[in-house]
């Protein structure tokens, strides 16, 4: 907001000495007419500047409306990979299946398969027996990771797999990632293992990075995943579906095959995203 600037007039110049006695009453109504439109100066200067504070502060409270508030009422109150398990216990118990038990239950750990470290993700953008070319590495230098598991054989949600109950598998993945990113500032990707679909044997996971989701950190959670004690397949509302198929259509993948590189560690490579049915 610019400032408003007033000045002292100049010093009044001494009446010219022909002027006699004349001189003094008509620089008297000069010197009136300048303090007239002094005041009204004045005036116009505070009304001005009211309207133009009063804007200023209505503005504030609009943008403090929608800006301010918790990201979330809830959060982790250990670090490292115990905030990692506190996440996944926290969000777990929010989905739900038809009869009321956990939809699946949450592991969680630094990237390692088997045991062995996962030092990036490499994906593939182009057809089985691709080239160098067709690969993108991501290394994860400070990477969360969980897998999902239903209570059938193989991790395998029990029950019959529809596009809903896929939908609400994506949104819990999607939430655990964002709980990390928000809370656990340096890590810079999540990898998150789902459910295969009943008798498939192909690996399945969302692979985000922080840059994928910066604007979902920055503003409260509820504007992006609307809270709910509990969430089963089929009660989403349309809203709730539309982010969830905008975060992470492009960023679920099947498992190709895992690499071991030079120094040990593993590379998972993902082949072109998959929708969890």
């Amino acid at each position: 907001m610019a400032d408003v600037v007033t000045g002292k007039g100049e010093a009044a110049a001494q009446p010219p000495a022909r002027f006699g006695r004349i001189a003094p009453r008509a620089w008297s109504a000069a010197g009136w007419l300048q303090r007239r439109f002094g005041l009204v100066y004045v005036v116009l200067a505070v009304v001005v500047g009211l309207g133009v504070g009063g804007f200023v502060v209505l503005m504030g409270r609009h943008t403090h409306h929608h800006a301010t508030g918790p990201w979330s009422t809830w959060r982790p109150s250990e670090v490292g990979t115990f905030a990692y398990q506190q996440i996944g216990e926290k969000i777990g118990r929010q989905y739900r299946l038809a009869n009321g038990q956990q939809l699946v239950a949450v592991v969680a750990k630094v990237p390692e398969l088997q045991g062995i470290p996962v030092s990036g993700v490499a994906i593939r953008s182009g057809p089985p027996g691709e080239l160098p070319k067709d690969l993108k590495v991501y290394p994860i230098v400070n990477g969360a990771m969980f897998q999902l598991c239903g209570t059938a054989a193989s991790c395998v949600i029990p029950g019959t797999p529809s596009v809903a109950r896929g939908l609400l598998v994506r949104r819990e993945a999607l939430e655990l990632a964002l709980y990390t990113f928000r809370f656990l500032p340096g890590v810079d990707s999540v990898l998150v293992w789902v459910p295969p679909a009943a008798g498939q044997n192909v690996k399945r996971a969302l692979f985000l990075r922080r840059s994928d989701v910066e604007r979902q950190l920055s503003q409260p959670l509820k504007n992006t995943l609307p809270p709910e004690k509990h969430l089963v397949a089929g009660k989403i509302s349309g809203r709730d579906q539309a982010n969830v198929e905008r975060l992470t259509r492009f960023h679920f993948f099947d498992l190709d095959r895992v690499q071991q590189l030079t120094d040990g560690t593993l590379l998972p490579v993902l082949a072109p995203p998959a929708l969890v049915p």
